[in-house]
């Protein structure tokens, strides 16, 4: 639509009746904002001396061209009122009513001439239109014979909407050029696509006619429901399934179709091609459950491998079943040791090489090149090959017992939670030679598992996306990330620690502010009723700030969690506090060695990396990072030593993934830090020395 000249024209009076004053803005509408010459001349001074008019100026510039754009002035018109307007506010000035009438004339008289283009424009369509008339008929049917409707002619519905689509096209391609009209063979072209993209959009409206007649699967009486009842009556085979169970089996259905009748030999089906084609891929589907059927399986493990071939978005074929049932018991029974735990990270790797190793005797021909592995027949390339393996996890997940959407979260929640073994477990294999094929099948398998986890627990987009990425060093322990990395490497992937970290230096900045903070008894917190005794006798001794964490998070004594009750049942904060101080020689040694252990024990691990030029910028990027944060966790804990001293040991992860929230990529950055300390208390007063520290930062490779 070219621009409304009656609005431009109304526009133009509205500027015209400003006149000389100013002109300002008041909801959508431009208005004086300036009566006399006081006003005027306040506007000048403001513009002169730093005033707001050069930001004033350019909202009503923006007001007036979205005025124009909302009467439909074109892209070119409204590109020159722009730039006219903007030069008229330049030095500053308010913008008068008068300048921006004139403005607006060269945008009539443009619109104008637009006008008259545009009509001759239609003018000259509707004589492209009336020289093709003869020659639709000849089009429409070459066109649609491309899709096996030669024989069908154009109905007035269809001769209809051809034309109103070439028309657009021809419009189109003329303000593309000019407002020129296309030539007789470009627009013979453009006739010609319009009646293809008719064609096509009966092909696929047949296609979906005829899918539903044989696919159809709503209700227990449904087409393809009967259709599978009857071929398995035929074959004498016996399996529940809902009307929901074949989703799966109806996308493969429709994807034969697609294949049948759009790629190979491009046509309508008919009924009775329709129904072979249903039956072929009944045929497929039952031929591997016959497979499953007839294996030296358990009844529980055929249901799991037929549930598979069932839920495949694909048809899987004999050689798959085949490899499947012969690789499911000792997959099953290593995904079964995964969901049962217990595992550290080295015996959750020969799990998963047992699933690589069953799933590879199953796949490949045996006494064959290990680097160059021969599939058996049936088999034809890796698709297939992870297929088999993804079926497999999925079976074995499904005679675990993790068939609901809160056993595979709870899973996930455990796999994925800072310091899991089965975490570094993958961190170990993204370490390892990346052309090592039985590691990288290993990793593979890593990602069945908890693909199939998320696929149950219904996570999607983003989310799944972080669940799958290699873990970073902050989603770690420090003895996790050194089991995989030299003690030496502070930095990983694209962070490096340029010079050398000095950790010593760290763990006796740490070591020396604590002793401070040991000495600093400071104030008690106040809990309500609790007894006199417990007040003089226990809080009074313990800081303020050691308290608060102790009963937020708790804190860890000889393998023992302490705390972590919340401030709501004072009961429940009493009691915690005395089991505490009852793990110690006396009340007083307790209250002495933990005063320092609080939560700002981290603002001086932080201090300490970011004042050290080895880690400063790396410090500062972790800190500051943006995206999805994956982990954070910051945990202190005592060892109760031979010699009456106590080991404290401070560790701190932080863990970002590759992508924000709106999905966008992000570094992966990631620090996982640890301090030990020697903590001895003695006549009222405690010294703090430094044990081992260590500092790791990472940011992984996109992709990784």
């Amino acid at each position: 639509m070219v621009g409304d000249l009656q609005v431009l024209g109304r526009m133009h009076a509205s500027l015209e009746a400003i006149g000389n004053e100013h002109v300002g803005a008041q909801g959508d509408d431009v208005v004086a904002s300036t009566r006399g010459a006081f006003g005027r001349a306040v506007n000048w001074v403001r513009s002169a001396f730093g005033g707001g008019t050069a930001s004033a100026n350019r909202g009503i510039v923006g007001n007036l061209v979205a005025q124009m754009r909302a009467a439909h002035v074109s892209d070119a018109a409204l590109d020159v009122a722009q730039r006219l307007l903007s030069a008229q506010a330049a030095p500053g000035r308010p913008l008068s009513g008068r300048a921006a009438a004139q403005v607006l004339d060269t945008v009539i008289k443009w619109t104008s001439e637009e006008q008259a283009q545009s009509a001759n424009l239609d003018i000259n369509i509707t004589g492209l239109q009336d020289h093709l008339a003869g020659e639709f008929d000849t089009i429409f049917t070459q066109r649609y014979a491309r899709f096996g409707m030669g024989d069908v002619a154009p109905a007035a519905e269809d001769r209809g909407a051809i034309m109103d689509a070439f028309r657009t096209k021809c419009r189109q391609w003329g303000e593309r050029h000019g407002m020129h009209a296309p030539g007789i063979a470009e627009a013979r072209e453009m006739l010609g696509e319009a009646c293809r993209v008719r064609g096509l959009a009966r092909l696929d409206a047949s296609l979906a006619a005829r899918l539903e007649e044989v696919g159809g699967h709503a209700t227990a009486n449904a087409p393809l429901c009967q259709r599978l009842r009857t071929a398995m009556q035929a074959r004498g085979m016996e399996f529940d399934f809902a009307p929901a169970d074949l989703d799966k089996l109806h996308s493969r259905l429709k994807a034969k179709f697609e294949t049948a009748f759009k790629i190979v030999n491009t046509h309508p089906p008919t009924a009775e091609e329709a129904a072979a084609a249903a039956d072929k891929v009944v045929g497929a589907f039952l031929d591997s459950v016959q497979v499953i059927d007839d294996a030296q399986l358990s009844a529980e493990q055929k249901a799991a491998a037929r549930a598979m071939v069932l839920s495949a978005p694909f048809t899987i074929n004999t050689a798959m079943a085949q490899a499947l049932c012969e690789c499911l018991p000792q997959v099953s029974q290593a995904v079964g040791q995964l969901v049962a735990g217990g595992q550290n990270a080295q015996a959750i790797a020969t799990t998963l090489r047992a699933i690589t190793d069953a799933t590879a005797q199953a796949v490949e021909i045996p006494n064959g090149d290990p680097m160059r592995p021969a599939l058996r027949p049936g088999l034809e390339g890796a698709d297939e090959v992870t297929a088999v393996r993804a079926f497999a996890v999925g079976a074995g997940l499904q005679l675990a017992g993790v068939t609901t959407r809160e056993g595979a979260q709870a899973l996930l929640d455990g796999f994925s939670q800072i310091g899991s073994e089965f975490q570094a477990c993958r961190f170990a294999l993204a370490q390892s030679d990346p052309g090592d094929r039985r590691r990288a099948n290993d990793t593979e398998a890593t990602v069945h598992v908890l693909d199939t986890l998320i696929q149950t627990a219904g996570v999607r987009g983003v989310d799944r996306s972080l669940l799958l990425e290699t873990p970073g060093v902050g989603q770690l322990n420090m003895a996790q990330v050194r089991a995989a990395i030299p003690a030496n490497v502070h930095g990983m992937g694209k962070m490096k620690t340029q010079p050398q970290v000095d950790t010593a230096l760290l763990g006796q900045q740490v070591a020396a502010e604590m002793t401070k903070e040991a000495a600093h008894h400071g104030g008690s917190l106040p809990i309500a009723n609790v007894s006199q005794e417990f007040q003089q006798q226990y809080l009074s001794k313990f800081g303020a700030d050691f308290l608060k964490d102790f009963f937020r998070n708790g804190i860890m004594l000889d393998g023992h969690q302490y705390g972590a009750t919340g401030t709501q049942d004072s009961a429940a904060m009493e009691q915690a506090l005395r089991n505490f101080a009852d793990a110690f020689p006396s009340v007083d040694v307790a209250a002495d060695i933990s005063r320092s252990l609080h939560q700002g024990v981290v603002p001086m691990v932080l201090t300490g990396l970011s004042t050290q030029p080895g880690t400063q910028e790396l410090t500062m990027a972790v800190l500051t990072g943006q995206g999805t944060r994956l982990a954070e966790g910051n945990r202190i804990s005592l060892v109760t030593r031979q010699d009456g001293s106590y080991t404290a040991t401070v560790a701190i992860n932080m863990q970002y993934g590759e992508f924000d929230p709106e999905g966008l990529p992000t570094p992966g950055m990631g620090m996982c830090v640890e301090l030990h300390m020697s903590m001895r208390a003695g006549e009222g007063s405690v010294t703090v020395q430094p044990g081992d520290c260590d500092v790791v930062f990472s940011q992984n490779q996109w992709g990784r």
